[in-house]
């Protein structure tokens, strides 16, 4: 596969493929850590005021948050597009190494977008999410911010 249509991998396919390239560049942490993360990360979202930054994208799934991430990671290098087309060429089979339903996606997209978003722990307000944008598109991190809010928001 030389080309990649980022949105037309189905929800599954695009997690698989955002944990195989997560995993390549050797940024993927524990799975309890990032499980522990993930659970940060639904207690900071309601903290944010985001509400003039992006209003919640009610409709957004899992593979939406892996897609635009998907999307971002293969605008980043020629190198990096070439991991995202590789990893997303391997076919999905019964043998998964990991089952995409049980992966953290919301941890997985703050490690993509570890330098744009973190999350602190404020003792007295509990977890709280911190926007550093200077590196992204506006228009990436409103997408990325929409699909946040509307998928663990709704929960």
């Amino acid at each position: 596969m030389t080309e990649l249509d980022i949105a037309a991998l189905d929800d599954a396919h695009a997690i698989a493929t955002l944990h195989l390239v997560i995993e390549r560049e050797g940024i993927l942490r524990d799975a309890a850590e990032l499980r522990q993360e993930q659970a940060h990360l639904a207690e900071a979202l309601p903290r944010l005021e985001a509400s003039e930054l992006a209003e919640p994208d009610t409709g957004a799934t899992e593979g939406d948050l892996a897609r635009t991430a998907l999307e971002h990671l293969a605008q980043r290098d020629a190198v990096t597009r070439d991991l995202v087309v590789r990893a997303a060429s391997i076919p999905a089979s019964g043998n998964e190494r990991f089952d995409p339903a049980t992966l953290a996606v919301g941890a997985l997209i703050l490690l993509v977008f570890r330098t744009d978003f973190r999350l602190e722990r404020d003792p007295t307000q509990g977890w709280t999410v911190k926007l550093h944008t200077t590196p992204l598109k506006d228009s990436t991190v409103g997408k990325i911010l929409s699909q946040l809010l509307g998928t663990y928001l709704k929960r």
